[in-house]
C-alpha cells in the first residue's frame, strides 16, 4: 500500500504552478488527480487513489451522493506533471483551498494534500491538534 508521508513548504509561482515532490510523484505516476477537500486543503490523487475515492463516491446514496459528487468533481482536475514535477492549478482549486503564495505539500495517508501555509499553520497549532492527541491515546494499539 502506498503512503504518503511528510510535509513540505514551497512556493507557488507566478504561473500558479506547484511541485509535487520526487517522492509523491514517483508513487502517483503520470497522471495526478487533485480535488477539493472539505477541510478546506485539496487532495492530490494516483490514479489507482483517485479510482478507489471515486467508486466510494459513486457508491454513495442518490439523496447524499449527488451533492457530493457535485462538490468533487466539479472542480477537480487531473494533468501530466511537466518534466520538473510541476502542475499548473485551476483558478476553482486555488479559490478553494484560499491558496496564495506558500504552500504546504502534505501527506496524509492515501493521498496527499495542498494547503496555504497560514491556514495550515493554524489548523496545526489549533486546539483540533490537542483533541486528535487526546483521541490517539484513547485508541492507541
Amino acid at each position: 500500500m502506498m503512503c504518503f508521508l511528510g510535509e513540505f513548504q514551497q512556493v507557488m509561482d507566478s504561473k500558479n504552478r506547484i511541485f509535487i515532490p520526487s517522492k509523491y510523484r514517483e508513487m502517483i505516476g503520470d497522471r495526478v488527480y487533485i480535488s477539493c477537500n472539505v477541510d478546506g486543503c485539496l487532495s492530490v490523487y494516483s490514479e489507482e487513489g483517485w479510482q478507489k475515492y471515486t467508486d466510494k463516491l459513486l457508491a454513495l446514496p442518490s439523496t447524499a451522493g449527488s451533492a457530493i459528487m457535485r462538490f468533487v468533481f466539479s472542480t477537480a482536475m487531473d494533468a501530466k506533471p511537466d518534466s520538473q514535477g510541476r502542475v499548473v492549478l485551476t483558478q476553482a482549486l486555488r479559490d478553494h483551498a484560499g491558496l496564495t503564495k506558500d504552500i504546504y505539500v502534505i501527506g496524509a495517508g492515501d493521498h496527499a494534500e495542498i494547503w496555504d501555509k497560514e491556514r495550515r499553520d493554524k489548523d496545526k497549532s489549533s486546539e483540533k491538534t490537542a483533541e486528535l492527541i487526546s483521541f490517539l491515546k484513547e485508541v492507541s494499539f
